[in-house]
């Protein structure tokens, strides 16, 4: 293959048409929208990035200061609901329960899962004395999956009497927000991350000098976790120092794990050496020139 032309569609039904009409040999889409797509002679291959998508919480704004009301808010939603919303079956998305992607060698489900509880919820803001909780909770436009997302947070607070504004925001706009010292404009934040398989790869949204600490939290113990466990010299301690790293990271409830979401790409059957060109995280193929039609 000597050249690969590379769209932005950002609207999935012109996706849709695009594909169908073979303007475009592949794309990304949402399991939402392959039911659409039958019959047009295209294979779709499904693959893990382990990637997290989450929702943040900003503890630089007071009212989420108190972890007891960061805690009540995960008590509250439910990502099961969520998931099965905008990825439809399990084959699609696997459920993360540490800041590590399940399939993460180190990743542990042995931390504060915030199974949903509303009335745990409701007792945590009264302990906090918190009423009339109201969050600003942004989005990227586009994104399929967090608009869902966005609507069934609001949805799911409500339960507790917590109130969301949702909005949608402009990818770029939306990160330069969250990467701002000390922002206020957002209270929370849908996002998800691909950072790799050492868990000392995650020190930049973690640690409290982090240049996307997003959540704008700050803990010696976690800086101090993350050093230990980068310089243990066994296998076996590294995996305990990480079991107490994302404990204590669950614990402060500053991101609530959401999905691992599976990348789908739907391809024009002309197109050959998917196999050959192997899938990677980000970039899409290890090797684009093995592809051909």
């Amino acid at each position: 293959m000597k050249h690969v032309v590379l769209r932005i569609l950002t609207d999935p039904n012109t996706t849709d048409i695009a594909l169908k009409k073979g303007e475009v040999d592949a794309s990304f889409v949402l399991p939402t929208e392959l039911k659409n797509l039958k019959g047009h002679d295209l294979a779709v291959h499904a693959f893990s990035e382990d990637r997290v998508g989450y929702l943040g919480l900003n503890t630089h704004v007071k009212k989420l200061a108190n972890k007891s009301v960061r805690q009540a808010i995960f008590y509250a939603l439910d990502k099961n609901e969520m998931n099965k919303a905008a990825y439809l079956d399990k084959k699609y998305y696997n459920t993360p329960t540490s800041f590590l992607p399940p399939k993460n060698s180190f990743a542990t489900t042995d931390v504060a899962a915030y199974k949903t509880n509303v009335g745990k919820a409701k007792a945590l803001l009264n302990k906090a004395g918190v009423k009339n909780l109201t969050l600003n909770l942004g989005y990227t436009s586009g994104d399929a999956a967090q608009k869902i997302q966005g609507s069934l947070i609001a949805s799911q607070l409500s339960k507790a009497g917590i109130k969301v504004n949702v909005e949608a925001v402009d990818a770029t706009a939306l990160s330069t927000a969250i990467h701002k010292k000390d922002q206020t404009k957002y209270d929370a934040f849908l996002n998800g991350y691909i950072m790799g398989t050492d868990p000392y790869q995650y020190t930049p949204l973690y640690t409290s000098t982090g240049f996307a600490n997003y959540w704008q939290y700050k803990d010696p113990t976690i800086d101090k976790l993350f050093t230990k466990g980068d310089l243990e010299s066994s296998a076996s301690a590294r995996q305990a120092t990480y079991k107490k790293l994302q404990q204590k990271i669950a614990d402060a409830a500053v991101m609530y794990p959401i999905v691992d979401n599976k990348k789908i790409l739907v391809m024009n059957k002309d197109v050959k050496g998917f196999s050959e060109a192997k899938t990677l995280p980000v970039y899409t193929f290890a090797d684009w020139s093995k592809l051909s039609k």
